[in-house]
């Protein structure tokens, strides 16, 4: 997955935002410092609403956060995101069917985050990171 990154003006001087946009869905993911001066992430659907946003944390963290599928110029994809642990090198996401396992390897971010998007229409995600299995039903639009 290609990711195309642009610097955006957030109204405050110093401030590094990136702004990641994904090439099948359409969304965009947006870097920054939350309140507290963590790390942040918050992912946007095409239309420019505000899906989720997430600070990282030296917490365990939420390993796979959210799915999504959808629609967009009459091609189906699946989304996926979440936060990267602490203790682990590598996360593993496969894209599940009935009948049929993708695996795909996550776009990591600023090394806390990490994005996977696919095209098809997939009703389950898995995300592995050195411990058992996350799973999560993809949410439709």
């Amino acid at each position: 997955m290609l990711l195309k990154t642009k610097s955006i003006d957030d109204g405050f001087a110093g401030t590094d935002l990136r702004e990641l946009s994904l090439p099948l869905s359409g969304w965009s993911l947006r870097i920054g410092r939350s309140g507290q001066e963590r790390l942040a992430l918050a992912v946007y659907d095409n239309e420019g609403n505000c899906v989720d946003a997430m600070a990282s944390s030296l917490l365990s963290p939420t390993l796979l956060r959210d799915v999504w599928h959808g629609e967009r110029r009459g091609q189906h994809w699946t989304l996926a995101w979440g936060k990267v642990p602490n203790d682990v090198e590598d996360v593993h996401i496969a894209f599940r069917q009935p009948r049929r396992v993708l695996p795909v390897p996550p776009v990591i971010i600023a090394n806390r985050f990490w994005v996977a998007e696919t095209a098809d229409r997939y009703k389950h995600v898995a995300a592995f990171a050195g411990g058992s299995p996350w799973l999560m039903r993809a949410r439709g639009i």
